[in-house]
This record gives C-alpha cells, sequence and structure tokens, in this order.
C-alpha cells in the first residue's frame, strides 16, 4: 500500500501506537495529524505503515466521516 496525502498511517519506530493522516509529503517527509490526538509530527515516509482499507473504513466511521 502506498502511502500518500490523505492515508491513514501508523509509525514503525513507535510500534503503531498513534494513528495520523497525511496531510502532506515533501522531500521523502510526511506530515501527519493526529486522528484522535490534538498532535501534529513528521516522519519518514519509510518510517509508516497505511492500514487496511477495512480499519481505514473502521477509523473514519469512528470519527463521523472523512477528515481533513
Amino acid at each position: 500500500m502506498n502511502v500518500a496525502k490523505g492515508s491513514i498511517v501508523v509509525r514503525r519506530s513507535y510500534s503503531g501506537d498513534i494513528y495520523f493522516i497525511v496531510v502532506d509529503i515533501q522531500g521523502g517527509v510526511a506530515l501527519l495529524k493526529g486522528l484522535f490526538h490534538r498532535l501534529l509530527a513528521d516522519a519518514p515516509v519509510e518510517d509508516l505503515i497505511r492500514v487496511s482499507d477495512e480499519k481505514e473504513q473502521l477509523l473514519l466511521e469512528r470519527i463521523g466521516g472523512k477528515h481533513d
């Protein structure tokens, strides 16, 4: 699964502890916004794991729709 703007991801280096949505990607670094936490972070794209489509759907339903 490719990571792109709008993807929901977790970070390998933190054992997938927090769900993020990718806000932007520049120069191989993604700007991340916490899905359930008020948090901004950045991470190398290679550190990110995109969640499955099924998991993404469940997460989006939990927050009440699309999250921009």
